[in-house]
């Protein structure tokens, strides 16, 4: 909290809150009394206004109204305004009560006046995000520092695609006021959403006329936000891509997210298995999880890509141990780095396949074998240890 008091925009919210909490009980007052206020009345405002405007900021301050990043303003921020604007008002007639058994004074001005207070400021909350995220030269007052590395012209983004993947985007870059992009526009196939707008963004479609809305929003780059889609959809909306001429990238997809969320920062090239992907299959997760979670997983030629990728596949299942078994030390290494840098994974074991001398009837040089002879006596011998060999 003591952070929060350094921060100059507090300062700036906390006025304009003393502002509307005057005003709010002002025209409370004028709502009750039809703009007439009596002299007695002026009285009872002038000994109540302090201690209202005092209590207001103690009790919006403990519920962390002012914790809110005021760029964006979001509906917990106007939950949480509404708790502390009724607290406030409850705290207030209370103290009225007990001093002065509420006399002289009216309960319904009090309920205009945390109904105003939370329309004011919320209101002002947002007009704030409006120009947070609308005007950026408005913003340069409080970011002079940042005023040189805004781009003279934004680049102006076409996304394809008008779902939950483009809408995260799209936010995400409304939101960062020193974003390189401006979204102009999305293409979709899906007709009910043409002539909408996502998040003031216009839709329009289908994609086959991306030539015509690249002409007539004049994008800069495309942006494919569809991760769902594979294959022969995808290999479509790559050739009407290229043939805009413009450049594009895409989303990964959702299989290859590890939270199965978007963010700017996973914006990349389009590669070839994005448009030779096949239809996703559906995995049995808890059966899977019944055989992995909390064993001892042993995998025989770890070190290669198919090893390494059934490695980091059986990892999200959380086995207890999972032991890695390779001829080669230096794969077995590489991978074994590999998996504590990415997937902070303590609980590697690494073993080198042994190379004895071959019995009778093996050819000399040959890999041990994953039943009963070399690398194979490391878990054979155990109870408990699902083994996986990948040839």
């Amino acid at each position: 909290m003591i952070q929060q008091l350094k921060n100059r925009n507090f300062y700036v919210v906390l006025a304009g809150d003393l502002v509307l909490f005057a005003a709010s009980l002002l025209l409370a007052y004028g709502l009750r009394f039809s703009l007439d206020i009596p002299d007695v009345e002026w009285k009872r405002i002038g000994f109540l206004l302090p201690w209202l405007l005092a209590t207001k900021v103690v009790v919006f301050y403990s519920m962390g109204v002012y914790r809110g990043m005021w760029r964006y303003t979001s509906v917990p921020d106007a939950m949480r305004l509404a708790k502390a604007s009724v607290l406030a008002t409850l705290a207030i007639m209370t103290a009225l009560t007990l001093v002065h058994q509420f006399r002289g004074f009216s309960r319904s001005i009090f309920l205009a006046d945390c109904i105003f207070t939370l329309f004011f400021c919320g209101g002002f909350r947002m007009a704030i995000r409006i120009l947070g995220s609308q005007k950026r030269s408005a913003l340069r007052f409080w970011d002079r520092e940042e005023e040189d590395s805004l781009p003279a012209r934004p680049v102006r983004l076409l996304i394809i695609g008008a779902g939950d993947a483009a809408a995260t985007i799209i936010r995400e870059i409304q939101g960062n006021h020193r974003s390189p992009y401006d979204v102009v526009a999305c293409v979709d196939d899906d007709v009910r959403k043409h002539g909408q707008t996502l998040l003031d963004v216009p839709v329009r479609g289908p994609i086959d006329r991306l030539l015509f809305y690249v002409n007539r929003f004049q994008a800069d780059e495309i942006l494919i936000a569809m991760p769902s889609v594979l294959g022969e959809a995808m290999r479509q909306i790559v050739g009407a891509c290229k043939a805009s001429g413009l450049p594009f990238k895409t989303l990964p997809s959702l299989g290859s997210l590890v939270d199965g969320k978007v963010t700017v920062n996973d914006v990349r090239n389009v590669e070839y298995e994005d448009i030779l992907g096949r239809t996703p299959v559906q995995l049995d997760h808890a059966g899977i999880g019944r055989c992995l979670t909390g064993k001892t997983v042993a995998v025989t030629g770890a070190g290669g890509s198919i090893g390494s990728e059934l490695c980091r596949q059986i990892l999200r299942f959380n086995p207890a141990v999972l032991v890695l078994i390779e001829s080669s030390e230096f794969n077995l290494y590489r991978i074994e780095g590999k998996f504590h840098k990415e997937m902070d994974q303590p609980g590697l074991r690494r073993s080198r396949s042994a190379r004895r001398r071959p019995s009778p009837g093996r050819r000399a040089g040959a890999p041990p074998s994953p039943r009963g002879e070399g690398g194979g006596e490391i878990w054979v011998q155990k109870k408990g240890v699902q083994s996986l060999h990948v040839g």
